[in-house]
Order: structure tokens, then C-alpha cells, then sequence
């Protein structure tokens, strides 16, 4: 009988572990996207005939480096929510001259996970978010009397993420991995787009523009159990 009483201690220890209630997670990594891009720019002429616009869209691929931190609530059994924030930047092409380019990204959003598997010491969910991302690009290059002209463009709009991922906690602390995988998908619209130097500045108003990209990222990390 003492045996079967411990037996049953154990087993109820073991499952409250596993469902970890009112959990608290903070989630850090680096991650790498890769996106199909379609970006379209639109000009405004005024002419003697009347208003006149034009537009040009491109289609190309891009790739990202990111970090992404999240942190994660479990506001019901299997059901967690909490923040996105994700922070990097575009890779330029090798093969091309990039002398003076910049550019840099930050998101921000809210998201959902279902955790479809609870283990004790692992888990697998997956998720849904929907986030606002500002992107930043500059180029600087020299004119004809060697003076240094500004480039820069500013974009910003809505995205959404759906992902799945994997945790795995190292034994019974609080330190584990976290491996996500996900379609990511923007939509961005030109906010600012100007050339500057040293004396004067143009803000190019008559120009629109709109970048969408699509495609998968995956992230690598740490996740941290507070509670």
C-alpha cells in the first residue's frame, strides 16, 4: 500500500510538471529568412494635360538575418500568448557592389500557440501572430564634386506569421532549445523616401511604393521557463 501511495505522488508530480501552469516564457535566438519580393513604385506627373501616373513592378528573393525575442504566457491549459519582437537585416548580394548600403528591420506583434504535445522536459506547438514591421534602407555614394549624397527610404505595414516549433528543456531546469519554423509574410508601404547632402534635402512626395515579401524563416535559441 506504501508503495502504491508513492507510486500515485509520483505520477501527480510528474503531470503538474508537464502542464507547468500560469507558465512564463522568455524565447531568445538568431534566425535566417528567405522571401520571394514583389515591389511595385508608382510616379506622379503633373502635366499641361493633367495628373499623370505610371507605375513599375519587380519581382525578385531576398534573404534575412534576424534575432527574435518572444515572450510567452499560459493563459489556459495548452493555450499560450504573448509578444513578438523581431530585429535584423536584409542580405545583400555577394556578387554586387553594396559599398554604402544599409538597411535594418524591426517587428512588433502579438501571437497565439497551441501546444499540441506536452511532455515533461518537451514540447511541440504551433502558432499564429500578426505583427507591424518597419524597415530602414540608406545608401550613401559620392557625385561628380565628390560630395556625399544621402539615399534613404523608409517603409512600414502589417505582417502576419504562422509557425510550429519544438522545445526541449535540458532535465528539469529551466533552460531549453527552441527550434521554430514558419511562413512569414509582409506587406510594406513607402512612408519616406529622400536625397540629401551636405547643403539641402529632397523629399520625393510624388513617389509611392509597396514591397511585399513572402516566404519561410526558421530560428534557432533559448527559451527560458520564469515560473
Amino acid at each position: 500500500m506504501k508503495n502504491y501511495i508513492t507510486f500515485v505522488l509520483m505520477l501527480s508530480a510528474s503531470f503538474a510538471y508537464a502542464q507547468r501552469e500560469n507558465e512564463f516564457q522568455v524565447r531568445v535566438g538568431l534566425g535566417l529568412g528567405v522571401y520571394a519580393t514583389e515591389n511595385t513604385v508608382a510616379y506622379a506627373v503633373n502635366t499641361p494635360w493633367g495628373p499623370f501616373q505610371f507605375s513599375e513592378t519587380t519581382n525578385d528573393g531576398a534573404a534575412t538575418v534576424h534575432v527574435p525575442i518572444e515572450l510567452r504566457y499560459e493563459l489556459i491549459e495548452r493555450l499560450n500568448v504573448g509578444l513578438d519582437m523581431k530585429f535584423g537585416s536584409y542580405i545583400y548580394d555577394p556578387e554586387e557592389d553594396n559599398t554604402g548600403k544599409s538597411n535594418g528591420f524591426a517587428s512588433f506583434g502579438i501571437a497565439a500557440e497551441f501546444t499540441a504535445l506536452n511532455r515533461p522536459n518537451s514540447r511541440i506547438y504551433f502558432g499564429l501572430g500578426i505583427n507591424s514591421s518597419g524597415l530602414k534602407s540608406q545608401e550613401v555614394a559620392f557625385d561628380g564634386n565628390n560630395e556625399r549624397v544621402v539615399s534613404e527610404a523608409q517603409w512600414r505595414g502589417p505582417g502576419i506569421k504562422i509557425n510550429t516549433g519544438f522545445i526541449k528543456y535540458f532535465g528539469d531546469s529551466h533552460i531549453g532549445i527552441n527550434l521554430n519554423l514558419g511562413y512569414d509574410a509582409h506587406t510594406f508601404d513607402l512612408k519616406k523616401l529622400s536625397v540629401s547632402n551636405n547643403t539641402q534635402s529632397v523629399n520625393f512626395s510624388n513617389i509611392s511604393g509597396t514591397l511585399r515579401t513572402a516566404g519561410f524563416d526558421m530560428a534557432l535559441g533559448l527559451v527560458f521557463r520564469l515560473r
